[in-house]
């Protein structure tokens, strides 16, 4: 797949939405998107491949970046912060056969810097680093 940095940020907005409609059906909300935009169909695919896996592992997903997270609980993260964070972590745990922990990082860190705070990309970073390493 050519473009996952769409597929990223298709599931981005759907885990942000997610944040303030609990409950949310995010495959009907990911077609709502696939409705409404004209994006190739394999990235939608990946972004409900990314969805599934944070949704069944979010437990050990949050469980994992809080604990690399000093002095930070994920309910003191920003959304957006927190969401690009469980999709990336899902990558890194799940995906290493699929995707290099650098490009994992390097993806999360550039969504980072164009949807979220001027700080955020920093702090994606070393919270990723660690995950890394830990792996």
């Amino acid at each position: 797949m050519k473009n996952r940095r769409k597929s990223r940020e298709l599931a981005l907005q759907v885990l942000f939405q997610d944040e303030f409609q609990l409950g949310l059906d995010y495959k009907e909300s990911l077609a709502n998107f696939e409705a409404a935009f004209s994006e190739q169909p394999e990235n939608f695919q990946y972004a409900e491949f990314l969805l599934n896996g944070v949704k069944q592992n979010q437990d050990e997903i949050d469980q994992k970046i809080e604990s690399y997270s000093q002095h930070w609980k994920l309910d003191r993260m920003s959304l957006l912060d927190k969401s690009i964070l469980r999709i990336a972590s899902f990558e890194l745990i799940y995906c290493k056969e699929d995707v290099a922990p650098s490009v994992v990082i390097n993806e999360a860190i550039e969504i980072a810097k164009t949807y979220s705070a001027t700080e955020s990309k920093g702090f994606v970073n070393g919270i990723l680093d660690k995950i890394a390493k830990s792996l």
